[in-house]
């Protein structure tokens, strides 16, 4: 099941996305739904910390967003 954090704040969401990333298998990409201003907000931030991010659209102000690991 894909996680859906369309309802949190950018403050809550880093929040929730440092502590699954930490418990996820770093061997296979991280899938959450966002909005738009997430996707601004973890693609500013994420690859700097050894991420890369992909997302697409998939609905109003709705977003598959992935993070992988640049290692992999």
């Amino acid at each position: 099941m894909i996680p859906d954090y369309r309802e949190e704040s950018c403050t809550y969401l880093m929040l929730r996305l440092k502590v699954a990333l930490k418990k996820h298998d770093q061997k296979t990409p991280f899938s959450f739904y966002g909005t738009a201003t997430q996707v601004k907000t973890v693609e500013g931030s994420f690859p700097a910390s050894g991420y890369t991010v992909a997302s697409s659209k998939e609905g109003d102000d709705c977003y598959l967003i992935t993070l992988s690991s640049a290692e992999t």
